[in-house]
């Protein structure tokens, strides 16, 4: 094309249409692609200025550069010439595309417009419930809260309001008063989780439903009860400390969006009690009740430094709950036999009302 090559290679077997560019390797002439055009006088294709793309794959000159750039979630429908939102069970996480991409099945999304392969998720859960990407399964909205087949996440009842179960499926379902101040005390409460390797969905669910009602049953405020929430296995998750700024749904949050399964099957309890003294140490008001509630299905990895830890809990003034599978390790980390809870699993967690006596 033109005069005065100089190589070989400038000899090619054929110039493209405009719109389209040369390929050596396939020997063809493909299209320059959204956001490109390419005249009959140019060498390669060139894209559109800033902010600028084409409508079709195969324009012909900068007068084509017309439409604002098609961002992610969406895609060109080069019929229409209009940049338009993924269709459900589809995403694009790239701009100016011309088809969204499907999600493999049986992965689908809810909803239009989405622009990560994220969005397709394996299953949408019953109204009620919640999905959990990490452990792959459905659960409860937990109580005050409530979700519609077409709500994204759960939602929190009004001001004053409350769910009297965990899988609420309406606004209609937050009736009657919030929680009350059921102790009659001022209570700093710590919750320390086993969730090791050996934790399953089931189980992770059980708990969550457990603490969701428990917490629902107290005044959680800044005037009365604090709520502090660990996890732990290996190391150690602080996913809410005894400090100010208390409110039912961060408590809440913590326990729906912040348990995770740990990878790792160690279940150093010692050491997590440790870390829970530094807690109290840290954010406990003084002259103040302190309760820490213990849950574990498994023998500790640490049963030296964790009987050590109790030890130094106590002499704090903390009394320890424990629901745990391991009677003869509880009945050491407890402050009495009468707080020790004896579960098999996760799946048959003890009684609330009787946990809560414990606490008075």
């Amino acid at each position: 094309m033109g005069t005065g090559k100089d190589e070989e290679s400038d000899c090619r077997l054929d110039w493209c249409d405009a719109g389209y560019l040369y390929v050596d390797e396939t020997n063809a002439c493909v299209p320059c692609g959204i956001g490109f055009y390419r005249t009959d006088h140019d060498m390669e294709c060139i894209r559109c200025p800033n902010g600028l793309t084409t409508l079709t794959p195969t324009a012909t000159s900068a007068a084509a550069c017309t439409a604002a750039a098609c961002g992610k979630g969406n895609f060109i429908n080069v019929a229409s010439q209009t940049c338009l939102p993924c269709p459900e069970d589809t995403y694009n996480d790239k701009e100016n595309q011309l088809k969204c991409i499907d999600c493999v099945p049986p992965k689908h999304t809810m909803g239009t417009g989405k622009d990560e392969e994220s969005d397709c998720r394996l299953d949408w859960c019953d109204a009620g419930y919640l999905y959990v990407d990490e452990t792959n399964a459905c659960v409860p909205c937990g109580i005050g809260f409530y979700r519609t087949d077409h709500d994204m996440e759960c939602i929190r009842c009004p001001n004053g309001l409350t769910t009297l179960t965990p899988t609420a499926t309406s606004a209609a379902a937050c009736t009657g008063s919030g929680a009350v101040n059921a102790f009659g005390l001022t209570m700093d409460l710590l919750v320390v989780t086993d969730l090791s390797a050996s934790t399953t969905s089931a189980g992770l669910a059980s708990v969550r439903t457990f603490l969701s009602e428990m917490v629902s049953r107290m005044s959680v405020n800044n005037r009365y009860t604090h709520v502090g929430n660990m996890a732990y296995a290996r190391g150690v998750s602080t996913l809410m400390t005894l400090e100010s700024g208390q409110f039912p749904d961060r408590v809440l949050r913590s326990l729906n969006s912040g348990f995770r399964i740990s990878p790792f099957r160690e279940v150093n309890t010692g050491f997590a009690l440790h870390q829970a003294c530094k807690v109290f140490t840290s954010y406990c008001r003084r002259h103040v009740e302190k309760r820490l509630l213990l849950i574990t299905d498994e023998i500790s990895s640490d049963t030296g430094l964790s009987r050590i830890q109790s030890e130094k809990l106590k002499a704090k003034g903390v009394r320890i709950i424990v629901i745990g599978s391991d009677v003869t390790e509880a009945n050491q980390l407890a402050s009495g036999p009468q707080y020790v809870f004896k579960i098999n699993s996760y799946t048959n967690m003890p009684s609330l009302d009787a946990v809560l006596v414990a606490f008075k």
